[in-house]
């Protein structure tokens, strides 16, 4: 088993979002109108193409309320990337063209549960509906689609009832994605993180779903057997995923890691990106953490374990 093995781009072009939902890593929400221009993001992953970076996926932030989506994902696809999308479903008439022109490879949908939790985590009545609505106006395109899944206390119980939905709909793959204590999701008292317990139990359930269904399902939870085992971004590989924040700066690994490690920005340069000693320290740190637990969810513990340590030297 290999973790980050593959190098992929995370961009957030942009904060604003029609939805104010209560796990959102990155708060973002209708007050939230600043964005980077197209030009500039495209100069940076012309050099990051070089680099070996293959896949680019577009979130926020809400990507159709972003004012330069069809200029960024052309420009994209005809830098050479497979050109993703994680959309919450709301503006179809906004995504569907890039799905039907070939530019979107993979267009995935997110939900957080059955429709009274998706609605209640979204805060707005009727985005289920909206959301499984989008999703099956997308396969109707031919495009490759997915659905994020957001799991929580609160939604675990209902995948059995959620996944035959989606498989229904026609997607392609489901992701599983633990929710963290990240963003607005860490302010409150939410309560949505998932046990070790319940992430064992999500692997379990991943792989029961793999069997019961012909399509691919995956997760971000690991045993932490799974965790020991694996080569996690040594020094000198590539830094995957590689993150673009709606700010222009650069950041290893997720949306919210710490900005001591930060690479620099796009408008005024950043470090190239490969895995330095002080960040190979942290996600070594990280990963011994998780292999000592019954199961983890290794991309959000290691935000948290960057949050908590001062950066070392080197």
């Amino acid at each position: 088993m290999t973790i980050m093995s593959y190098p992929v781009l995370h961009i957030h072009p942009t904060r604003m979002c029609n939805l104010l939902c209560q796990h959102c890593y990155s708060t973002s929400g209708p007050k939230q109108t600043g964005h980077l221009q197209p030009d500039l993001i495209l100069q940076a992953t012309q050099n990051l193409f070089q680099h070996g970076y293959r896949q680019a996926s577009l979130s926020g932030g809400e990507p159709a309320l972003y004012p330069h989506l069809c200029d960024l994902a052309h420009g994209l696809k005809d830098q050479g990337f497979v050109v993703s999308i994680i959309t919450n479903g709301w503006f179809p008439q906004k995504i569907l063209p890039l799905c039907r022109d070939g530019t979107v490879d993979i267009l995935s949908i997110s939900f957080d549960g059955l429709p009274c939790q998706h609605d209640q985590i979204r805060r707005r009545k009727g985005a289920f509906e909206k959301a499984r609505g989008t999703l099956q106006a997308v396969v109707e395109t031919g495009c490759r689609t997915g659905a994020v899944v957001a799991v929580t206390k609160q939604s675990l119980p209902q995948l059995p009832d959620l996944v035959p939905l989606l498989v229904q709909d026609g997607v392609d793959q489901i992701q599983f994605h633990p929710v963290a204590a990240i963003g607005r999701a860490s302010e409150g008292d939410h309560n949505m993180e998932l046990s070790d317990e319940a992430l064992l139990r999500l692997l379990l359930l991943t792989q029961a779903f793999g069997e019961m269904y012909d399509i691919s399902f995956s997760t971000d939870a690991l045993t932490g057997r799974d965790i020991a085992a694996a080569r996690i971004g040594q020094t000198g590989d590539l830094i995957s995923p590689l993150v673009i924040e709606e700010t222009g700066q650069v950041t290893p690994v997720a949306y919210g890691f710490n900005a001591d490690y930060a690479l620099g920005t796009l408008q005024e340069g950043f470090a190239a990106p490969f895995v330095t000693g002080s960040l190979s320290q942290v996600i070594v740190r990280t990963q011994e953490k998780c292999a000592s637990t019954l199961a983890s969810a290794f991309f959000p513990d290691l935000v948290h374990h960057s949050l908590a340590q001062p950066q070392p030297a080197g």
